[in-house]
């Protein structure tokens, strides 16, 4: 299942927590837009000619910043360099302060048939730390709005903040599962010192959480939503039966997949390339008829080998035992601790184990170098 990814870097205002690549300077959406669909074209002739496509995915950044008719021009683009297949699965990331009736109708007729919305919070303490530009209520009405025009709708949310409690966390749940949206994706906040939140948390101006209680609020997490009904299918991955993201089950799965804008990826099986990450130098090579890559790894079989054992961990089908037959006593020891199950020859990791799921993976990995 190969899927095109499109970054559209541009942001109303940038979150405290963001490490992504984006910028704020949306005067630069109209160069950006011509060259997103030159470089669809450049790409055209590469390994990915041959392939059928079955999702786009478009991620950021903000991309519900930009208008129907500019995601109908990107399309459009694919579509006449690229092969797709006729029912494929197309997302938007948006934003809640970016949605309303007439952009909401506007996506949908341009053949966006799915939406990731970034609510993050419902709580408006923990949204103002992590400098959204929405509120709990917007949030809320966002998702409700969007159901009047979509069948597959996706939220994402944060656990793990600074000050955060295991109450707060509760309770963004209950109001996530009240809104019975199809897909729910729950992300540990990450940080770095680039980013003007992880200089608060490492200079100690804001309270580091406490690894136990992220682990706690983990656990919750799973627990909650498969009460409510969601398949936990990925670790940090919630849907309703049958609603699981094919975009990112691609990427779990190794399948090929071609990324444009400044810092996509790209990964034709063999070979891993990704662009500028900045977008005048993006917009500057393909100006000048370059292809706007930066750089690229041939990786080995055994490359390709290790990366499936670290993402295949990551999913509820988990891996072949064929995989780590070189240390299948570590893997009895952590069926024993009640950290993973096997299910006839795959080896699964439990959401206990999905905890340490890399380092359960670097395990098997040095046993397989």
């Amino acid at each position: 299942m190969a899927g095109i990814y499109i970054h559209v870097p541009f942001c109303k205002r940038k979150c405290s927590y963001c490490d992504f690549y984006s910028v704020t300077a949306q005067n630069k959406i109209p160069v950006f837009i011509n060259s997103i669909i030159r470089e669809i074209f450049l790409k055209k002739e590469s390994p990915f000619g041959n392939i059928t496509f079955d999702t786009v995915y478009f991620g950021g950044g903000t991309p519900s910043l930009l208008s129907s008719l500019q995601i109908s021009e990107i399309l459009t683009a694919v579509y006449n360099n690229f092969t797709v297949s006729n029912d494929p699965e197309i997302t938007i990331e948006a934003n809640p302060f970016t949605l309303d009736n007439n952009n909401l109708e506007n996506f949908r007729k341009t053949g966006i048939n799915r939406i990731s919305i970034g609510c993050q919070s419902f709580n408006n303490d923990e949204l103002k730390l992590l400098g959204r530009l929405h509120n709990s209520n917007q949030g809320e009405n966002a998702v409700k709005l969007a159901k009047e025009f979509f069948d597959n709708i996706s939220i994402d949310l944060i656990f793990g903040l600074p000050g955060q409690s295991k109450e707060t966390w509760r309770k963004t749940l209950n109001k996530a599962t009240a809104l019975k949206p199809d897909h729910i994706s729950t992300y540990v906040l990450s940080w770095s010192d680039r980013t003007p939140m992880g200089r608060l948390i490492e200079t100690g101006r804001l309270e580091k959480p406490e690894t136990e209680t992220i682990a706690e609020m983990y656990l919750m997490t799973s627990s909650m939503l498969k009460s409510a009904g969601y398949i936990h299918y990925e670790i940090s991955n919630f849907a309703q039966p049958g609603m699981e993201s094919k975009h990112n089950t691609g990427y779990w799965n190794g399948e090929p997949y071609l990324g444009f804008g400044p810092s996509a990826h790209s990964f034709s099986g063999s070979m891993r390339e990704w662009n500028a990450s900045n977008i005048d130098e993006y917009v500057s090579m393909i100006s000048h008829g370059e292809k706007p890559v930066q750089d690229y790894e041939e990786l080995s079989e055994n490359d390709r080998l290790l990366e499936r054992i670290a993402l295949g961990l990551r999913t509820v089908e988990g891996i072949p035992l064929s995989m780590i037959k070189n240390s299948l006593d570590i893997a009895e020891d952590l069926i024993k601790k009640g950290l993973a199950r096997k299910e006839g020859n795959r080896f699964i990791l439990l959401p206990e184990g999905m905890l340490l799921a890399d380092e359960i993976a670097v395990k098997f990995i040095q046993l397989c170098q």
